[in-house]
């Protein structure tokens, strides 16, 4: 079952827009703070966290349902940027 879940998990973060990826693994895989992640990424502390707390929620209904009943879901994208967030360890 962890198995199951972690590809599901995999699943869900690449199929995650450029800036959204970046936020939940700089998070998540690299244990940075919402405000250092703002700072990496050029962007408000509350996007971040707004961001975080819509991923979560939807990250918890993709890995929830079954690999049969998912199909590709569109991902909410951030209002456009000028910046281009790309840390050198996720280019």
């Amino acid at each position: 079952m962890a198995s199951l879940d972690a590809t599901r998990l995999r699943a869900f973060v690449q199929n995650l827009d450029q800036t959204d990826r970046y936020i939940v693994l700089l998070h998540y895989a690299d244990g940075l703070t919402e405000m250092e992640i703002a700072a990496v990424l050029n962007l408000t502390a509350i996007r971040v966290h707004g961001r975080l707390e819509e991923l979560r929620e939807v990250m918890h209904g993709f890995i929830a349902r079954p690999i049969a009943a998912r199909q590709t879901q569109a991902q909410a994208p951030l209002p456009n940027d000028d910046t281009d967030p790309r840390p050198a360890a996720y280019a």
